[in-house]
């Protein structure tokens, strides 16, 4: 939910070619690579299948996470931080 959440995020910045590129990521090479690690390396068989997308879906969630930061930095302050505004600065 959290990774639809940020994609949302992203779009709404009008920045939607990311939640391309993570989509990608997440649906077709995130999953090869991992099911194959946990398949062939930790002979696992399904189980190393099912371990494969999850561990595909949380590092899309955190490569999503470190691009909407990266994204969203300079148009409202990043996601963590909130933008310090001018009006509030103190000497």
């Amino acid at each position: 939910m959290m990774l639809f959440a940020v994609n949302a995020l992203l779009q709404a910045l009008q920045k939607p070619v990311w939640t391309l590129w993570i989509g990608i990521y997440r649906q077709a090479f995130g999953v090869a690579f991992f099911v194959w690690i946990y398949v062939r390396w930790f002979n696992l068989g399904v189980t190393g299948v099912w371990f494969g997308i999850a561990t595909s879906v949380l590092t899309g969630l955190l490569l999503s996470l470190v691009v909407a930061h990266k994204v969203s930095t300079p148009l409202i302050g990043g996601l963590w931080r909130p933008k310090r505004s001018t009006l509030t600065r103190t000497r």
